[in-house]
């Protein structure tokens, strides 16, 4: 969680916020389409933020770790909510974002070239870390369904214990 986010602030820092000006309007001239995916990202962003804060407390509490982050993501899954209007206009604003890049007149595309190559994206161009809170949802619904198989395992265990003794 904490890498994840460390990679959302950076392509927030290095591509969103440069976008906005002092008053939090975005730059003239930016697609609507374009600047609501940003917003959304930084939504996407606050929210796992907050999720890798409330996991560090886990590790810092004396409550036994495996409920203590169980009970922290149960809390967070109805705000995984945030990512439906990133989904659904994922595909259409990257298609937007790779037609600007590719226009060497488009001084948008120019910035988004400009800013991929900078050595905090570690290889990724701009449109791959658009793709990376799809890829993080991803883990948490294989998280999810590991965590049930194994706590309901642990469960029928008990019960079958429990009914020896």
């Amino acid at each position: 969680e904490q890498s994840f986010v460390k990679c959302l602030r950076t392509a927030l820092r290095l591509f969103v916020h440069p976008l906005l000006g002092k008053d939090r309007n975005w730059l003239h001239g930016l697609d609507p389409s374009v600047a609501s995916l940003f917003d959304w990202l930084d939504d996407i962003y606050q929210l796992h933020a907050r999720v890798n804060s409330a996991l560090q407390s886990c590790r810092s509490s004396q409550y036994p770790i495996v409920l203590c982050v169980a009970e922290t993501l149960r809390g967070f899954v109805p705000k995984l909510e945030v990512y439906q209007p990133y989904i659904v206009r994922l595909d259409g604003v990257i298609e937007k974002i790779e037609i600007m890049m590719e226009d060497s007149s488009n001084e948008l595309g120019e910035f988004f070239r400009i800013q991929s190559v900078n050595d905090e994206c570690n290889g990724l161009g701009f449109t791959s870390l658009l793709w990376l809170p799809l890829t993080r949802l991803g883990r948490y619904l294989k998280f999810f369904n590991v965590s049930c198989t194994v706590f309901l395992g642990l469960r029928l265990a008990t019960d079958v214990i429990n009914s020896r003794y």
